[in-house]
């Protein structure tokens, strides 16, 4: 076709026609369709309407109209020009501002799994394990010092069960103690009448009172009597008492309390007995 022939317009028409629909140009449509295609995220762009004839000829392109009338008359396009490329743009991936090849976004499970640190541990809302309180040995009530039996006789000493079962040992021990005194008060008075008839005997015979020596074999058998009877009966008496006075105690809780004879273990348990008579009282 000669250049005579694009001033007509019903033949620019045809030829337009004609181009739009050879495969050059729908590789080149095709072509710039991808280039310009956005990401995922971006919205779907509208179609493009069908160019105008004034259009076509404003295209941003490097070919004039003729120079594509003279390639669809060379037939089988056996000898490419260098305008016979097809108008591709620079891959967006040589820009230094695109995007990434995949621009499809990361969903919460795998963007979790990846910034995930594995060597962090994860936060307890419990809190932490509190650290055991270093154990102390249980006190000895039998070798405690006095000092630290202090404590233990006054808690003791604010129980009324305590106080009652104390007041009953007193009353134990005082009965005791009025019976061995009034067998001793026995012996006493058998001696006195002893005396009396002696000198009654002494007066009826004429003699002035006792003599010397009845008056000291009347002393030394009273001497005698009351010896034993303070062995035998008030000592061992009084160390049964003692002995179930310390059992008991013991039994109670009271502290340096047990069965023993040691003198310094009961000088220690005189001062526990003290300390307990003065919170008890003297109520029996």
């Amino acid at each position: 076709m000669s250049s005579s022939n694009i001033n007509d317009p019903a033949a620019v028409a045809a030829l337009l026609e004609q181009l739009q629909a050879s495969n050059v140009w729908q590789q080149i449509v095709s072509e710039q369709a991808q280039s310009a295609a956005v990401p995922v995220s971006a919205p779907d762009p509208e179609p493009a309407p069908a160019p105008a004839d004034s259009e076509v000829s404003d295209a941003p392109s490097h070919r004039s109209v003729a120079e594509l009338l003279a390639q669809l008359k060379t037939p089988g396009n056996a000898s490419p020009r260098a305008w016979d490329a097809p108008l591709t743009r620079p891959a967006t991936n040589n820009y230094p501002f695109a995007p990434p090849p995949s621009s499809s976004l990361p969903n919460s499970s795998s963007y979790q799994a990846s910034d995930a640190s594995p060597d962090l541990p994860l936060a307890s809302s419990s809190p932490p394990p509190v650290p055991a309180a270093p154990s102390v040995p249980p006190l000895n009530p039998r070798s405690c010092t006095f000092q630290e039996a202090l404590p233990l006789l006054s808690r003791l000493g604010a129980d009324s069960v305590f106080v009652a079962a104390i007041n009953r040992l007193r009353q134990d021990q005082d009965s005791l103690e009025r019976k061995l005194w009034t067998d001793r008060e026995a012996i006493q008075r058998k001696y006195a009448d002893k005396v009396k008839v002696a000198k009654t005997q002494a007066t009826i015979i004429g003699a002035d009172g006792l003599s010397k020596h009845d008056a000291m074999m009347l002393q030394d058998a009273y001497q005698r009597e009351i010896r034993k009877f303070d062995k035998e009966r008030v000592l061992s008496a009084w160390d049964a008492l003692a002995a179930r006075q310390q059992a008991q105690l013991e039994a109670l809780g009271v502290p340096n309390m047990f069965v023993t004879s040691e003198p310094k273990d009961k000088e220690r348990q005189k001062q526990i007995i003290q300390v307990l008579v003065g919170l008890v009282g003297n109520d029996s």
